[in-house]
């Protein structure tokens, strides 16, 4: 969050997530043909948690939201 907010104060230019920088109209894209990035995102959980039903469940929810929401994530 510095990096968003040095951004947003004019501070700086930076790299920000698309779902984050989609949401300011006062940023404007710079380099959007040039640059390319692409973001990993990793769940870790703990060995013996894993075997709970309800870690099964939250983990479902979260690739399917991540799913649904994949444009916003890793624009084209």
């Amino acid at each position: 969050m510095r990096q968003y907010s040095a951004i947003i104060s004019r501070l700086d230019i930076g790299i920000l997530p698309c779902f984050l920088a989609e949401q300011d109209a006062s940023l404007v894209k710079i380099f959007r043909d040039e640059t390319k990035l692409i973001q990993n995102f990793y769940s870790v959980i703990h060995p013996q948690s894993k075997r709970l039903s309800q870690m099964e469940t939250v983990r479902q929810y979260l690739k399917e939201l991540a799913h649904k929401n994949r444009l916003l994530l890793m624009p084209e």
